[in-house]
């Protein structure tokens, strides 16, 4: 059964998402920003995290219908919100991963998970950072360190959260 939702976008959309994530990579490198969990920091593996980053939040804005909020600080700030009132895409390359929210970060965030392989990006569902962070999701599994790993079943759907965000008159 599908449980996730197929964003597409254009080759403009892509474009712009792939030079906010060389821009945030570019000042991640000038002010020596480490990544979380000791992910790679080698040139080009580093900066293709940061593009599909912001594929994943571009593609999620446009679901949800909050486009408009995009790409809204001028510095990244770590632990901030991608898009409103709360919520931080994560966006792993390959559809078979797994949500990650690290130990640090923030409860109250509603956290969504958005894949990209092969030029094709899935949004599969959300939950609050509160629901993520249980002990049944911890785990190691790359040997760098502790996070919460929620498998994409386990989400709630995506639709959901755009219902949601319209009561509250986020979205459109």
């Amino acid at each position: 059964m599908k449980t996730y939702v197929t964003v597409n976008l254009s080759k403009a959309e892509k474009w712009i998402a792939a030079r906010e994530g060389i821009r945030r990579h570019r000042y991640d490198r000038r002010k020596n920003v480490k990544p979380r969990l000791n992910a790679p920091t080698e040139y080009k593996t580093a900066r293709w995290i940061n593009v599909v980053g912001s594929i994943g939040e571009y593609g999620v804005a446009k679901y949800l219908g909050l486009v408009d909020h995009l790409y809204t600080e001028t510095k990244p700030i770590r632990d901030s919100v991608d898009l409103p009132p709360n919520i931080d895409v994560k966006t792993p390359q390959g559809h078979n991963r797994r949500l990650i929210v690290f130990r640090d970060g923030p409860s109250t965030s509603i956290y969504v998970l958005a894949t990209f392989q092969n030029n094709e990006l899935r949004v599969h569902g959300w939950l609050s950072g509160y629901e993520a962070k249980q002990d049944k999701y911890l785990d190691n599994p790359a040997g760098r360190g502790f996070s919460y790993y929620v498998p994409a079943s386990e989400l709630r759907p995506i639709p959901l959260l755009k219902s949601y965000l319209l009561d509250l008159g986020y979205s459109k």
